[in-house]
């Protein structure tokens, strides 16, 4: 055994262990530039990579970015270098597309933004031009109703001092020949009162200005008696009236009674004018549905008839089917024209079939709510000698002349003591001075107060209250509708139309009574 010293043993350990570590940080220093070397090579693609993107995404400008990348060692990164290139130029394409549409859209909402602002001005400026249409069409409307109103009032007081004195005529002594001229003229004179009649229906209806009532009537009793008033027409000419319906079943119906009077007034009128021989058939069929009743009214007659190509022209206003027609029989052709416009009012029309030489059908329908029977109660009968007008005192209020002349005379025929004022002004001094006034007959249109007014300020009792309850009838060439409502909501209690019929006076003078 050969023992070493203990120093020359750690001298040679203390050489080893330094030779190691000389080699290892040899090793170690060799294998930091390797892989410093590698790391380079590594990341440097990818630096540039995130560097060219970053560029073209601060830019926005994806279409110019160019990948000039060296090849790697790196396989996949080589492969993933043109996927990368051409995902930027798609990306490229895509965003020019989506600049080149925003730009389009741009355009279109500054064009849009340009065209809402026309048309903004086209809506207001037409609107506009409506507002003022419609101001004027309102404004025509309430000239011409005006217009109708003033023309009915102005027409109907010179008739009514034609006809009161031709009335007056008939109560003196006249051989026949002159009554035979006052005959004639009064007939010339209602068909002039007819005639204006009619043209102020035509304008109503043209101006959307009529107005339907909405009452119960029985329309069979209502039909019957339009026969019945038009039946003597026919006497001594041969040609046989028929009624084809049931009389006893009423038809209870609401509407207005007074405008299915007017349609077949012009219908039997036109029946009896166009026929000399045979009948005329008046014929009445309905049909009901829940509360519906629709209505059939027809008149046919064996008259002279209507050509096929004049049918069409025969319900437009002054058209007769031939001029021939209106040389032998008269007529404006109004009649047809308003009736037509009539039933479509009423829910229905009219229509008409016929044939030259053997006559014509015409068939009026309306559409009416069915109705309720009106329980009457029994009528007083009051004759007119029970209400004796004679001695009774009356004052008349009416500024015009001729019309004063006319009441005048008439209510003292009736043997009535008549005062006459000439304006509401001077009614009210006369009901202060009167010891005694039975009743007041007023005229509604006069100078410095008309009767509306002083019928208020009678009906108050401050100007006279003795008389503040007296009967008030108004006597008034207003004949629009809705001037009979007026003159009673002023507290009138009676109302009569001009051109006056002394029945009709008498009579409604004996009702207010």
């Amino acid at each position: 055994m050969v023992l070493l010293p203990r120093n020359l043993y750690e001298q040679h350990i203390s050489k080893m262990a330094v030779g190691s570590l000389s080699i290892l940080g040899i090793f170690i220093i060799a294998l930091y530039f390797i892989m410093l070397t590698v790391a380079r090579k590594v990341s440097r693609p990818i630096m540039e990579l995130t560097k060219t993107v970053a560029s073209a995404s601060e830019n926005k400008n994806f279409e110019q970015m160019k990948l000039d990348i060296k090849s790697s060692f790196i396989t996949e990164f080589n492969q993933m270098i043109p996927i990368i290139q051409r995902f930027s130029e798609t990306l490229g394409d895509t965003l020019n597309k989506v600049r080149l549409a925003t730009l389009e859209t741009q355009s279109a909402n500054q064009q849009l933004a340009v065209l809402n602002k026309n048309l903004t001005k086209i809506v207001a400026d037409k609107t506009h031009e409506l507002e003022i249409a419609l101001y004027e069409a309102n404004h025509a409307n309430k000239a011409k109703s005006k217009f109708l109103a003033n023309m009915s009032h102005e027409i109907r007081t010179p008739m009514n001092g034609v006809l009161g004195m031709l009335e007056l005529l008939t109560f003196t002594d006249l051989d026949e020949g002159q009554k035979h001229k006052v005959d004639i003229a009064q007939t010339s004179a209602k068909a002039l009162l007819s005639l204006i009649n009619d043209i102020l229906d035509l304008s109503k209806l043209d101006a959307g200005k009529v107005s339907f009532e909405k009452m119960d009537f029985a329309l069979s009793a209502l039909v019957a008696e339009v026969a019945s008033t038009q039946k003597y027409l026919l006497e001594g000419n041969g040609v046989e009236l028929v009624l084809d319906f049931d009389q006893a079943d009423p038809l209870w119906s609401v509407g207005d009674p007074m405008r299915v009077r007017q349609v077949l007034t012009n219908l039997l009128s036109n029946a009896i004018k166009f026929t000399s021989q045979g009948e005329i058939r008046i014929s009445l069929k309905t049909e009901v549905t829940g509360q519906v009743r629709k209505v059939e009214l027809s008149v046919l007659d064996t008259g002279i008839g209507i050509d096929d190509r004049k049918i069409a022209s025969l319900f437009s206003a002054f058209t007769q089917a031939d001029e021939s027609t209106t040389r032998k029989y008269g007529g404006t052709g109004l009649g047809l024209s308003i009736s037509k416009q009539l039933c479509g009012l009423m829910g229905g029309d009219l229509k008409v079939t016929s044939t030259v030489g053997e006559g014509s059908n015409f068939v009026a329908s309306f559409v009416f709510p069915v109705g309720k029977e009106k329980i009457k109660a029994a009528p007083i009968k009051v004759q007119s000698s029970d209400i004796e007008l004679s001695g009774l005192n009356i004052l008349l209020v009416e500024d015009n002349k001729i019309n004063q002349l006319v009441a005048q005379n008439l209510l003292t025929n009736l043997g009535c003591i008549v005062t006459v004022a000439n304006n509401g002004l001077e009614a009210l001094d006369a009901l202060k001075d009167l010891r005694r006034v039975d009743l007041v007959l007023m005229d509604c249109q006069m100078p410095e107060m008309d009767g509306l007014e002083a019928t208020q300020i009678i009906r108050i009792g401050e100007v006279c209250p003795e008389n503040k309850n007296i009967p008030i009838i108004a006597l008034t060439a207003n004949a629009m509708k809705g001037d009979e409502e007026k003159c009673l909501a002023a507290g009138m209690n009676g109302f009569i139309a001009k051109p006056i019929d002394t029945e009709k006076l008498k009579s409604t003078i004996q009702q207010v009574l």
